[in-house]
């Protein structure tokens, strides 16, 4: 029996990992983060727990990565810290992956990753793997094709057909199916839900050139670090229109230098210049390429919108550019720093004729599938309605929707006799938390708390005890609050709970040390303060060494 079973990326846009198993072995495609939305306060990024996720799977044969994306390589650094299992990757993806390991567990961690050729056939166990190159937002992104024990699976993550490699994948796809049916198509989902024709990289070319040609003042061009097809662009456009190009952004520079290193990098020819440079270039001859523009809480973008970076200042008749499509759940956050911005003077452009998406439309979706005619059909890399959506795309096209599947991550699907099952579990992933001030793993408790401070406030009870392992105070118990009302009403509800405080533990000190009582005083904090405003807030007791 084979089993199939998605760790991530299902319901979701992130957090990509899917495991194969057969007789005993394990593989995983992808290993990704997921970006959290806004109210998970101090959070960088949701990994799974790898240390849970190990006590099922304990020998992992081996990982293989479609893509460089942070969605899809982000959770390595943090399973490395449990195990360090075979990685196979595309030479841009492997270095995305050295550099991503590097930044989280340092320089001296050593990170192996063995290098694949497209349509090099692998073997791990009885895993067969090929890759196949298709186009997206990223160099050397793949699809996989996969063999076990005569099923014959093809994994088309984050792809479009809008690019140079559409024809040899179709080819591909051609000469596999003259060897045997697909059984099975597991295919993108995030824009199954998208009739919006997608514009070519050319088109987007000479769209930037008109806004290029009609800018008098400084411009400002926010996208994605690892849209190397873009940057390309914008060196293009420089060097014909004899302006200079400056870049702000650690994770930017680290990706130009990857591209350069690896000839995926278009020839400057001097038009990158240096940041010492920028105060001494005439407006009209900047271009300033950063990042934000999913108005990250630390990027450039923010910073500029907040009139805090330490490069430049916006101001009137600059041109700010975003060339990238919105992840959805951050469009909020993306019009208020755009209103910010708009705000200081600049012109905005936030269009669709200056970004092509790196995923498949419906149209396109729906020629994937009528090229590969798959027996069954599984969405992934989407919210629920992307995957209800491209069910529908599938069951259009021939796929009977007894066929198709939409599981849950940590749902199964089972390979036996030539037909597949479904089942569901409750032994779903666990998830944990990158710490965006420590960048250490924190579990949900620690989440809860901080929404509780956010919402209802910190109530600080320090009591001071007259002698070591005491119960009797040195002065009276004092509460000092966070993110709470300073108004007369809650002062007096503070100076009552305050009292209230003290005769407990006079009530108590005789047979009870004040450690022992900590608990007892945050609910009657919390207790007095719901009588009066109907919610409690956060409590700590802390006890202060008199001497």
């Amino acid at each position: 029996m084979i089993k199939l079973t998605p760790i991530g990326g299902i319901g979701e846009i992130g957090m990509n990992m899917f495991a194969f198993e057969y007789g005993g072995h394990v593989m995983f495609i992808d290993c990704g983060v997921l970006f959290p939305p806004f109210q998970y306060l101090g959070v960088e990024a949701i990994v799974t727990d790898y240390e849970t996720l190990l006590d099922k799977y304990k020998k992992i044969d081996a990982i293989f990565i479609t893509h460089g994306h942070e969605d899809h390589i982000g959770g390595l650094p943090y399973l490395f810290q449990q195990d360090k299992p075979k990685v196979y990757a595309t030479p841009y993806a492997a270095e995305v992956i050295k550099l991503r390991v590097n930044n989280v567990l340092g320089s001296k961690f050593k990170t192996d990753v063995t290098e694949v050729k497209y349509e090099t056939p692998i073997k791990e166990g009885p895993f067969n793997i090929e890759y196949i190159q298709v186009d997206h937002s990223i160099p050397d992104a793949s699809a996989l094709f996969i063999t076990i024990k005569g099923l014959r699976i093809l994994y088309v993550t984050d792809f479009r057909f809008s690019g140079k490699n559409k024809s040899a994948f179709l080819s591909k796809i051609q000469e596999i199916k003259r060897k045997g049916e697909i059984d099975l198509l597991l295919s993108d989902s995030t824009n199954a839900d998208n009739v919006d024709e997608s514009i070519s990289e050319q088109a987007v070319l000479e769209n930037l050139d008109k806004y290029f040609s009609k800018a008098k003042g400084r411009i400002v061009t926010t996208l994605f670090s690892s849209n190397i097809s873009r940057v390309n662009q914008l060196i293009v456009l420089c060097k014909k229109h004899g302006k200079s190009l400056f870049v702000a952004g650690t994770n930017l520079k680290a990706h130009i230098a990857i591209a350069k290193r690896l000839g995926y990098l278009e020839n400057d020819k001097g038009c990158i210049k240096p940041d010492s440079e920028l105060a001494h270039t005439a407006k009209s001859k900047t271009v300033f390429l950063c990042t934000g523009s999913q108005a990250e809480r630390n990027s450039s973008i923010m910073k500029l919108s907040n009139g805090i970076h330490p490069q430049l200042k916006i101001e009137n008749g600059d041109l700010i550019i975003f060339s990238s499509s919105r992840i959805p759940g951050n469009e909020k956050l993306i019009m208020e720093a755009i209103n910010k911005l708009a705000e200081r003077g600049a012109q905005i452009i936030y269009s669709d004729d200056v970004h092509c998406s790196g995923h498949a439309n419906i149209d396109e979706l729906r020629a994937l599938i009528q090229e590969v005619k798959p027996r069954y059909f599984l969405p992934i890399h989407g919210e629920y309605l992307h995957l209800k959506s491209h069910v529908d795309i599938a069951v259009s096209e021939g796929v009977p929707r007894e066929n198709c599947f939409i599981p849950k991550n940590g749902d199964h699907l089972t390979y036996e006799g030539k037909t597949f099952s479904y089942a569901t579990t409750v032994e779903k992933p666990g998830r944990l938390y990158v710490d965006s001030m420590t960048r250490e793993l924190i579990d949900s408790s620690i989440l809860k708390e901080r929404a509780i401070c956010a919402e209802r406030g910190l109530f600080s009870v320090v009591l001071v005890p007259s002698s070591k392992n005491s119960g009797k105070l040195f002065v009276r118990p004092r509460i000092f609050t966070k993110g709470v009302s300073q108004s007369l009403s809650m002062k007096g509800l503070i100076s009552g709970i305050e009292k209230k405080i003290g005769e407990f533990i006079r009530q108590n000190n005789k047979h009870r040390k004040l450690n022992d009582m900590k608990d007892d005083i945050k609910q009657l904090v919390k207790r007095e303060v719901r009588r009066r405003y109907d919610d409690k807030p956060d409590v700590a007791v802390l006890i202060v060494d008199s001497d």
